[in-house]
């Protein structure tokens, strides 16, 4: 389109002192350069737009700024600075009665809240958003707070639930011809049915985003898709597409600066480095991940700590991989995250077991198996870690 060869000339514009032109173009470019995964570029036009929006005394351009601020930041994986912007926002708009307005922060304060692992607090502040676009007939709001609901139920591990809301969040998108939002339900969906061992149906769903994504060049939407096939493909058996589909997400999570979307290219592109016996490709990548989830906070390191817990135990060095799983398992608790929780048990299970400790493998797979039958659930992303693994080892060892 015209605005990709033409980027530099426009953004150009905001070094002169044009306050007015400046909010307007803030908000009109906001939503290109996030879908273009342009972060550093919108990073900068929307920190002038809040000066300038500030100097005007224009109280609406400043809170659309801080808004797309708030997206940025959270983008960046900067879950403080997001919330900080959110909460100012929120308030602004609150006294100008901009409910719309209310209704993005509350849905921002929702996202940063779910990825800091505060699920009660994301899903007051996602319900919250739900009343009030719903009451206003805000219909974008509403499938936004439908779809953050799921995602809060996708991390308690309640995966029906949150296909309900996904679903509701999808009809929505469809009815007000949303092709953005129908490309993040859809993606959703896919998250959801692989979670739950449906296979077919996520690399179905995964396989639709994708071109959703390509046809409207939303890189990050791309990016999403692209992971979420890889792990799908590992998990049934292709290990080496998984690693193409996680190198391209790689490739375009750098080139815009994705970092979370890096992130999960890594932990991605480490298990299948792992599935091919590539040892050293494996460790790489899971250690990379886990430098940039410490840099990010949050409950990102989970999936380096349980990746390099499983690297270790297959290399032969248990003891290193059993303070993996054990960081692994104390970051899932901090997160209140019970899907990971069975995982790390399930991992020092493993561990355990090598380590000729019967009792303790036991007691960790005993550990996981309640876990997964207290939330109803028989799979997580984990391919070892499901009902008929664990209840199989445990048969073993009381033979």
């Amino acid at each position: 389109m015209w605005l990709d060869t033409e980027l530099a000339n426009v953004l150009a514009a905001v070094q002169h002192d044009w306050p007015d032109h400046l909010v307007h173009l803030s908000a009109l470019m906001h939503r290109y350069l996030t879908t273009r995964g342009h972060y550093q570029d919108a990073e900068t036009l929307h920190q002038k737009a809040l000066n300038a929006a500030g100097n005007l005394g224009h109280h609406p351009a400043k809170v659309n700024a801080l808004l797309d601020r708030g997206y940025v930041h959270w983008r960046f994986g900067d879950y403080q600075r997001a919330t900080d912007h959110y909460t100012q926002a929120l308030q602004i708009a609150r006294d100008l009665d901009d409910r719309i307005s209310v209704v993005t922060a509350l849905i921002g304060l929702g996202h940063t809240d779910r990825t800091l692992g505060r699920y009660e607090q994301a899903h007051h502040h996602y319900q919250q958003a739900l009343q009030i676009a719903q009451d206003i007939g805000d219909r974008s709001g509403e499938l936004n707070a439908l779809d953050g609901l799921g995602h809060v139920y996708w991390r308690l591990g309640r995966y029906e639930r949150a296909i309900t809301y996904h679903e509701h969040a999808l009809h929505a998108c469809i009815e007000i011809g949303d092709r953005g939002g129908e490309l993040h339900a859809i993606y959703s969906l896919a998250e959801a049915h692989r979670a739950l061992g449906r296979y077919e149906h996520a690399d179905d769903h995964y396989r639709q985003s994708l071109q959703i994504a390509q046809d409207f060049g939303d890189h990050p939407g791309e990016l999403n898709a692209l992971n979420g096939l890889g792990q799908t493909r590992l998990a049934q058996g292709n290990h080496e597409q998984s690693a193409n589909d996680h190198s391209l997400a790689l490739q375009i999570a750098k080139e815009g600066g994705n970092r979370t979307g890096e992130l999960i290219a890594l932990n991605g592109l480490g298990k299948a480095h792992l599935a091919q016996g590539h040892h050293e490709q494996a460790m790489q990548c899971h250690q990379q991940a886990l430098d940039l989830a410490r840099q990010l906070g949050g409950n990102w390191q989970f999936e380096a700590l349980q990746g390099l817990g499983r690297l270790y135990h297959v290399i032969g060095q248990p003891d290193v991989a059993l303070t993996h799983h054990q960081q692994a398992l104390q970051n899932a608790i901090d997160y209140n995250h019970p899907v990971d929780q069975a995982r790390a048990h399930d991992g020092l299970a493993r561990t355990h077991q090598a380590m000729s400790q019967q009792h303790e493998a036991r007691r960790h797979w005993q550990r996981a198996l309640d876990i997964l039958n207290g939330l109803g659930i028989d799979y997580t992303e984990d391919i070892q870690t499901s009902i008929p693994n664990i209840r199989a080892h445990l048969a073993d060892l009381d033979q």
